[in-house]
């Protein structure tokens, strides 16, 4: 059982599927944007889908999803949750909100400049997003970064995607109260097999024993 909520994202192969779904994470992610590195075909994920259990799951579908699309895929999934990327037109996400997706929306944090922008667009699209994903780029996280995530938090589901050590990061979301965190998918290393060692870091230092 882990402390914090956790999306794994951009899962493309059973390997990562089991592994996440092994920490209990919240959610598994699919990246469905044709042409996008991450894509993952429909057939794979309803695949996937068989062998997992104990998890939700997103259909990440980038700045111009097709609308006709996703509710082809939606229903032959049947996953409800969408995540639309930074730029992705409010239009398409009221139309989303308005077949009843719960809309995840990314926002790229690059550097504290990004700050009252970010603040901006969740109070705007507040009544539209069910949670908001912030993408930091930052390699170090100061006082500054700690206020901002503190003051946002109580808005909204939060997630942050960041990359801090994992012994900092049970400090930093004691600190922040954000929902949860982001982690990624990758390729195999072979059919089967791929080293977890970076990541397990992270879900040790977030595990708790019951």
């Amino acid at each position: 059982m882990l402390k914090t909520k956790v999306i794994a994202s951009s899962i493309k192969n059973l390997t990562d599927a089991r592994y996440f779904a092994a920490w209990e994470v919240s959610f598994l992610s699919f990246n469905i944007e044709n042409g996008n590195e991450h894509y993952i075909g429909p057939q794979d994920i309803a695949a996937i889908k068989e062998w997992v259990e104990g998890t939700d799951y997103i259909l990440e579908v980038g700045a111009f999803p097709q609308l006709d699309v996703i509710q082809q895929l939606s229903d032959y999934l049947d996953i409800k949750n969408v995540l639309v990327a930074p730029f992705c037109n409010i239009d398409i996400i009221s139309e989303l909100q308005e077949k009843e997706y719960r809309v995840f929306k990314e926002i790229i944090i690059n550097n504290k400049n990004d700050f009252e922008g970010a603040k901006k667009e969740i109070h705007q699209l507040s009544q539209l997003i069910n949670t908001f994903i912030l993408d930091i780029k930052a390699n170090h996280i100061d006082n500054d970064y700690i206020q901002f995530l503190s003051e946002i938090s109580p808005l909204k589901n939060c997630y942050i995607n960041i990359n801090v050590p994992a012994e900092q990061l049970e400090n930093l979301l004691e600190k922040t109260k954000v929902t949860g965190i982001v982690v990624k998918g990758g390729e195999e290393e072979k059919v089967g097999y791929k080293s977890f060692d970076d990541i397990d870091d992270i879900f040790e230092a977030l595990e708790i024993f019951i």
